[in-house]
């Protein structure tokens, strides 16, 4: 295929309740829809870098639209290397390339001449709900609505407060509403080593599907993970595919999560590539994407064969969004077609 012609358009969200990181609040966010048009059709793709997490500011992001343009109007492209090729210049800002490359590849997968082959055109996608507060009643009553709601996990902050509170709260969790849906907590690197292997020693019985990131050194991870019956995933430490088979070749590691807007799309897949092989999982993370970023987020949950549940609910925390009535969320989960996907919206 031939590329002919790019496009981009702004856009920005507000919040409707605010989110917290463990560095600040998060109340809105900016980006751009990426439209590209090639010899044999149309695809959308979406840049929006996220303050605080992303390499690249969406003003960074904007300065490089005249290069891309430069870089990739009348060249073709028929294979997944041609794109990792033509886009290298590009690898410090992966939140574009995230974008750039979600565009190319849907239009590659359109093409006649595509020889990458996806593990799955179909499935069906769990998704976890996800908390911020820090306040015991609160993270209970949102809990109470997305189980309600059907959600298969639920993912909560925890280093927050003290140990001692958080375990208080997961037993409190559990006593009210039982063991029915997957239980994830988030740490953030809050934690010290003994902290975290305090917090460890109780945390069997209340049977909790993974720990994100409980403290800051990798080693000290790997050791946790070896000591303890609660799975450990690596988030913030997989900042390229060598670092997610690191982890993913460690014989205590059983998984890890991954956020592809920081990573970028060709670099997610070569990571879920690499996990089906060894046989580990990959957690799928979104990081509020709007409607065209979020359904490159189901497109490579899907393509994940030791995982079907993913963190694909930040939309929640969205004011206003464009309503998604291809990939719809129905008790809790996502029927991914890779037809409907590949199916353009009327945004530009």
């Amino acid at each position: 295929m031939i590329i002919e012609e790019i496009n981009f358009k702004r856009f920005e969200l507000q919040f409707a309740k605010p989110f917290r990181t463990a560095a600040q609040l998060i109340n809105s966010k900016e980006g751009f829809y990426i439209f590209v048009i090639s010899s044999e059709g149309s695809a959308y793709g979406e840049i929006s870098p996220l303050l605080g997490l992303s390499r690249e500011s969406p003003q960074d992001a904007e300065k490089l639209f005249a290069k891309i343009k430069e870089v990739l109007i009348q060249k073709r492209i028929d294979n997944i290397e041609q794109i990792n090729t033509l886009l290298s210049k590009f690898k410090n800002f992966p939140s574009v390339l995230f974008g750039v490359e979600q565009a190319l590849f849907s239009l590659l997968l359109k093409s006649e001449r595509n020889t990458y082959s996806i593990n799955n055109s179909t499935g069906v996608i769990g998704i976890s709900g996800l908390i911020s507060s820090e306040n015991p009643a609160e993270c209970i009553t949102e809990i109470e609505r997305m189980t309600a709601a059907g959600f298969k996990a639920v993912k909560i902050k925890v280093g927050i407060n003290s140990v001692q509170s958080d375990v208080g709260l997961i037993k409190n969790i559990r006593d009210q509403f039982g063991y029915g849906f997957n239980l994830r907590l988030d740490a953030n690197l809050a934690w010290t080593e003994s902290q975290a292997s305090e917090f460890l020693k109780d945390s069997d019985k209340y049977r909790i599907e993974f720990i994100e990131d409980p403290v800051s050194g990798r080693s000290e991870l790997l050791k946790l993970s070896g000591e303890s019956n609660t799975k450990i995933f690596p988030d913030i430490f997989i900042k390229s595919p060598e670092d997610a088979v690191y982890f993913l070749k460690q014989c205590s590691i059983e998984g890890i999560v991954i956020k592809p807007v920081l990573l970028g799309f060709v670099n997610s897949l070569r990571i879920i590539d690499a996990a089906n092989q060894i046989g580990k999982s990959v957690v799928i993370s979104s990081v509020f994407e709007n409607i065209i970023g979020r359904r490159g987020l189901i497109f490579l949950s899907a393509q994940v064969q030791n995982n079907n549940i993913h963190g694909l609910g930040t939309h929640e925390f969205l004011a206003k969004d464009f309503e998604d009535n291809i990939f719809p969320i129905s008790n809790g989960v996502i029927e991914f077609n890779l037809q409907n996907y590949l199916n353009n919206l009327d945004i530009l």
